[in-house]
């Protein structure tokens, strides 16, 4: 870092609601610590623990804390209780950053999915993949509404990163992040994963070739629930299966039961090792996920969370794109799976390129304006 720079105190904030909007804040987080900024993480629920494991040197502080529970969509007042959840974070997002914003001394906010980590003061960067966010079919007609209370949120930012390609019909995300009406500070800054300049990976376990790989992810009760069905119909199989249970709070000790290897939560050499010796994958079709399986060019029989209407769009829409495979999990059966893997074949996915400098340049370009924002 030159003289003549001031150093630049960032605060990296992703929402707690699964995991794959940390994950996909790593990338970024080391981009702006290769440029030698002060990154403080701000973390709250299973993605603090995950992150806070992961980044131990850097400074933490706890952040408003967002308890999302996906059932289903059946129970209509249920769903409003859902939705109410919202403004009522993001109020306490904008008071928690106001109250801090001095004694932290921050210079950027990088906020992903947290609507209130805005201030007038500081330049702050919204960071989605759902611009035109799709609602269930009981509450279409309230979708334009919507999208106009989203598209008004998103402009109190300074600018909003999208992690996809500008062309809609290479995108990975597509109407969820493509629409005739985008807010004017919005940018693609391409496919964001941590795994996207990994070379080759030593793990701590040996190396142990499975028939099938199950990563597990995303809120509670859904992630037990499914978690229930994989074991109930994988262990009478004569199959060799791991089993990632997206538990980073968990122990790292690998148990087995009968043919399934069970591991709370690996780390990337872990994953990285597990990943490359299985043929056949099942898991969420969470966008973080995604990004990290086109990264490391593995393909994937994805089943979305029951009622989370943006996962059963992704699995639905990239199936139909013929990248993966799909099955919901009403009609998840291990053996039809294990078929679908047989029988059908999906293409590798070349749009991903490790090379691909738009984050970089990105977060150069954000470096030299605060730069000259805080020159004398």
């Amino acid at each position: 870092m030159s003289q003549d720079k001031v150093n630049i105190r960032v605060l990296v904030a992703p929402l707690d609601w699964g995991m794959g909007h940390a994950t996909r804040c790593i990338p970024i987080i080391r981009e702006f610590i290769e440029a030698g900024c002060e990154v403080i993480i701000g973390t709250s629920g299973k993605s603090g623990i995950f992150l806070k494991k992961y980044f131990p040197k850097l400074q933490h502080i706890d952040m408003p804390f967002l308890n999302i529970r996906f059932g289903t969509y059946q129970i209509f007042p249920w769903y409003i209780f859902q939705l109410l959840k919202f403004p009522v974070i993001t109020i306490r997002e904008y008071c928690f950053l106001k109250q801090n914003a001095g004694r932290l001394r921050l210079d950027l906010i990088i906020s992903d999915n947290r609507y209130g980590l805005f201030h007038k003061d500081i330049y702050s960067v919204f960071i989605t993949h759902q611009l035109f966010i799709r609602l269930p079919a009981p509450f279409r007609s309230m979708q334009k509404i919507f999208r106009k209370i989203i598209g008004m949120m998103v402009s109190r930012f300074d600018q909003c990163w999208i992690p996809d390609l500008a062309n809609a019909d290479r995108s990975l995300s597509n109407r969820l992040s493509h629409g005739k009406i985008s807010p004017e500070n919005h940018t693609y800054i391409g496919f964001l994963s941590r795994f996207a300049m990994t070379g080759e990976a030593k793990s701590t376990y040996d190396d142990r070739n499975y028939d099938l790989m199950v990563i597990l992810s995303g809120p509670e009760p859904q992630r037990t629930a499914f978690e229930d069905v994989i074991m109930n119909q994988t262990i009478d199989l004569n199959i060799k299966v791991v089993i990632f249970r997206g538990l980073p709070e968990g122990d790292k000790e690998m148990k087995v039961k009968g043919n399934m290897t069970l591991i709370s939560h690996p780390d990337d050499k872990d994953f990285i090792t597990f990943i490359r010796q299985t043929d056949k994958i099942i898991c969420r079709s969470g966008y973080s996920t995604i990004m990290d399986l086109i990264a490391l060019k593995r393909h994937a029989l994805l089943v979305p969370s029951t009622g989370q209407t943006e996962q059963i769009y992704l699995a639905r829409h990239l199936s139909a794109k013929g990248l993966f495979l799909y099955m919901a999990q009403k009609d998840f059966n291990m053996r039809d799976a294990l078929t679908l893997f047989e029988k059908k074949q999906v293409p590798d996915y070349s749009d991903f390129r490790p090379e691909d400098l738009n984050l970089k340049v990105t977060v150069q370009r954000l470096m030299n304006r605060i730069n000259r924002q805080q020159k004398p």
